[in-house]
Order: C-alpha cells, then sequence, then structure tokens
C-alpha cells in the first residue's frame, strides 16, 4: 500500500497546509494529482473536516474525516462543492465484502456516509464515494509497449534483444468444436 506526502504543483488551489498534504493509498494519491492537475477543480482540501458520526461497532460519537472535499465549475459555469471518500470497493457494500473484516468495515462505512451526507445537505454540497473502478476510468490510459527480450551478455559485453523463438514442432491450434488440440507441423 502506498503511502507518503503529496506535493502539490499549484498549492493556491490546496485550502488548506499544502505542506502536510499526506495520502495513505495510491488511488488518493491519482485523486490528488487529478484535483492539483485539473482546470475544471478550482480548490481542493484533504481531510481537513471533521464531521461526527455514531458508530455502529460501540454506539459512540466518533469523528470521520472524509478523503476530500473540493469545488469545481461545472458544464453550466455553476461552483459546485464536493465531499469524496476513496474506498476500496469491498468495504462500500455487503454484496462486495469478502471477509468478516470487510462486512464491519462496510457498517462503519455507511454510519460514516449516511452523516456525510447530512452535513452536505446541510452545507449545500454533494457527497460522493470514490472506488478503484471510478479511479480507472478517470485515469487514461496508454497503450504499454512490450521492451524487447534482452540476453545477459553478448560477447562484447553488451546486452543484445533476442528475437522471439518460433516453435519448432508443435503448434496448438483450436478446432472448430472448441476444444484444443495438438497439431503436428510439417517442418
Amino acid at each position: 500500500m502506498a503511502q507518503g506526502r503529496f506535493i502539490p504543483r499549484n498549492p493556491q488551489k490546496y485550502f488548506g497546509n499544502y505542506t502536510q498534504i499526506f495520502f495513505r493509498s495510491s488511488w488518493e494519491l491519482t485523486v490528488m494529482k487529478f484535483f492539483d492537475r485539473s482546470i475544471g477543480v478550482t480548490r481542493w482540501v484533504s481531510e481537513e473536516v471533521a464531521i461526527s458520526y455514531v458508530s455502529p461497532k460501540d454506539g459512540r460519537i466518533h469523528r470521520y474525516y472524509p478523503d476530500f472535499m473540493f469545488e469545481m465549475i461545472n458544464i453550466n459555469q455553476e461552483v459546485e462543492r464536493w465531499v469524496v471518500e476513496v474506498k476500496p470497493l469491498k468495504e462500500t457494500s455487503i454484496e462486495h465484502a469478502k471477509s468478516a473484516y470487510d462486512k464491519v468495515a462496510v457498517a462503519v462505512n455507511e454510519a460514516k456516509w449516511f452523516a456525510a451526507e447530512r452535513f452536505c445537505q446541510a452545507n449545500g454540497m454533494k457527497f460522493k464515494v470514490v472506488t478503484e473502478i471510478d479511479i480507472y476510468r478517470m485515469v487514461p490510459r496508454t497503450a504499454k509497449k512490450k521492451a524487447p527480450k534482452v540476453k545477459k551478455l553478448a560477447a562484447n559485453g553488451t546486452k543484445k534483444p533476442v528475437a522471439p523463438r518460433k516453435s519448432s514442432k508443435t503448434s496448438i491450434t483450436r478446432a472448430t468444436n472448441g476444444k484444443r488440440k495438438s497439431k503436428k507441423s510439417s517442418a
């Protein structure tokens, strides 16, 4: 799990202490980079606002610090304010929970998010939980080229690319009925 300090390229967009921005996962880091670099996002902050909630584990009041709050200019040129929580899909609903720990995390998260939604309604904001699915959609994909295979060392001490090996005796083909069969090549 990636953790560290984030240094924004645009510290003027951060409304908080921009020298104390920490991420607790690579997904949070991705969202931070998006907020920092997006021209549509005018201001953002990370874990600087506390929201009270009642935990289902002990029935006591706790403080919840959402991952992000941000302001953006929407398509109608209106300012929107959002509270965003970044969580793995398995901790967002019982259907996706894989373990007993995940199920407890879902219950606690639902209590936090209920409080966050009330907070947002009272303050003219919107609330969203962002999962890895949303993050993968947000990040543009680039085609990765495979590097050529390299021999350890050539005779002169340099590394040289190796051409892919061709099968000399056997090739696997797919038969018309969907089964795989081995077929001798006539070489």
